[in-house]
């Protein structure tokens, strides 16, 4: 379940809103990062990807150190196990 086509089943059976715990495969109404852009959570969004733990760990820090001091360019590296 991580396209629009497989997720929007689970509307059809009578979900309000789909959130995928993984990045989806295509486009969803928003993906969101809470403290980040959880903004982009309006009425009218029913699918929504909570992106990834990688993302969620470093999109947070990324936006204060943004906010304060300005990012120019980044880099980050991530290990799985898999």
């Amino acid at each position: 379940f991580r396209t629009r086509q497989a997720v929007s089943k689970h509307l059809e059976a009578g979900a309000r809103r789909v959130i995928l715990t993984v990045p989806a495969k295509d486009e969803l109404d928003a993906t969101v990062v809470l403290g980040v852009n959880d903004d982009d959570l309006t009425p009218d969004v029913h699918i929504v990807s909570n992106a990834s733990c990688t993302t969620n760990c470093l999109a947070p820090i990324a936006k204060i150190l943004d906010d304060e001091f300005g990012i120019r360019r980044g880099v980050m590296t991530t290990v799985h196990a898999y």
